[in-house]
């Protein structure tokens, strides 16, 4: 039984959270004796609970990656459970900890893609960052192919990185009576075609994109809605914007989801306007296993998950004239739109199920477990 210790500092229910309840639901639990390990007062806590898991929770790095207080706490759970593989995830003071105490295997998983600053593109600074990630981990778990880039762009050797993209388990598909119900409940008609997304309401997010496409949109067709899931810093001023262009009556806010399925299911079409973060994106693959076609912004890994023309769209960050081009011409063209419904369900099931990135991250961490093993052999041989 290999012994694995899963490290988040998150005290929401963010992508990171989701990825890692979707693989503790699946784990091969004869091979691996998993263990994640949270911040007092996360969210994540009681969800973890359900799938029968007890999370050990420490007063450290609340949503941030470094916390000088919680190296500590984290050595001693490290030395009391001797673990012989750590995934600290986005958290530096996990590594820093399992590193002294000389965990066999540290891993950290990169969730995320931004632009690195000038300064992190420096020689100098590149070469200490290449330095001091070989000396504090073993392997780097990318989610996206735009993480990787993001590491190599800052230093980190790519023979160290491993890509995996991120997976979901499929969302429930409601029958037709369902999907009338939930469109009355939210106040949209059942003939009208629904633009969707689900995304944190922050700058990133792009969410003023959709908006002022959903205006150009609206001058000359008023069979659109739009139905923007989520929340965050942005609500207030997002929805004084809709009012402010006229559209407040054919945009629906529905704040935090913890299930995203009845809006989903509303959706006929999927959306991501991200202009900052993002890698493989959990409300794309979700919209995915209900067949919905995607436009998204070409940022990240969003070009990897939406192939232009197979599945969806992209469009360059920012540009809502085109936005509002590319959903006109999916909603003008029936054809169109079903070949990329049935194009989009067949990518989820060959990529981004929960199934395939559970069993790619534990082939990974067998093959690190018994390189490890072998290793230790061949220097009890030598001495």
């Amino acid at each position: 039984m290999i012994r694995v210790a899963e490290i988040l500092s998150d005290t929401n229910i963010g992508g990171a959270g989701r990825l890692l309840l979707n693989r503790f639901a699946l784990s091969d639990k004869e091979q691996f004796e998993e263990r994640i390990v949270l911040p007092s007062g996360s969210e994540l806590f009681g969800e973890f609970k359900k799938l029968g898991y007890t999370p050990h929770t420490i007063d450290f790095c609340k949503d941030k990656s470094c916390d000088i207080s919680g190296i500590f706490p984290l050595y001693r759970y490290f030395l009391k459970t001797s673990p012989d593989i750590v995934n600290c995830h986005g958290c530096l003071s996990a590594r820093i900890a399992a590193k002294l105490a000389n965990v066999p295997i540290r891993i950290y998983t990169r969730h995320c893609a931004y632009d690195p600053s000038d300064f992190m593109k420096k020689k100098s600074i590149k070469r200490i960052n290449r330095i001091w990630t070989k000396v504090l981990s073993h392997k780097i778990i990318a989610v996206a192919e735009a993480a990787k880039d993001n590491l190599t762009d800052v230093g980190i050797d790519e023979g160290m990185i491993e890509i995996i993209v991120n997976g979901v388990e499929p969302v429930k598909a409601y029958s037709i009576a369902e999907k009338r119900e939930t469109r009355k409940e939210l106040g949209i008609p059942e003939d009208a075609f629904v633009c969707g997304i689900c995304a944190r309401l922050e700058d990133c997010k792009g969410i003023d994109v959709l908006l002022r496409a959903a205006r150009k949109l609206l001058r000359s067709n008023n069979d659109y809605y739009f139905l923007i899931v989520g929340k965050g810093s942005q609500f207030f001023e997002l929805k004084e914007l809709s009012y402010a262009l006229g559209i407040s009556d054919r945009v629906k806010f529905s704040g935090f989801a913890k299930d995203v399925t009845p809006y989903l299911n509303c959706f006929d079409l999927n959306l991501n306007c991200s202009r900052g973060t993002e890698t493989s994106s959990l409300s794309i693959s979700e919209g995915m296993s209900l067949g919905l076609p995607c436009i998204a912004s070409s940022w990240g890994g969003n070009p990897h998950m939406v192939q232009d023309g197979y599945n969806g769209y992209i469009f360059p960050v920012d540009d809502f004239i085109y936005l509002a081009e590319l959903i006109e011409k999916i909603y003008n063209n029936k054809e169109l739109y079903n070949q990329m419904s049935e194009n989009a369900y067949k990518r989820y099931c060959e990529e981004f199920t929960a199934k395939r990135m559970t069993r790619l991250t534990e082939k990974l961490y067998m093959n690190l477990y018994l390189n490890h093993q072998d290793k230790r052999r061949e220097e009890a041989i030598a001495k």
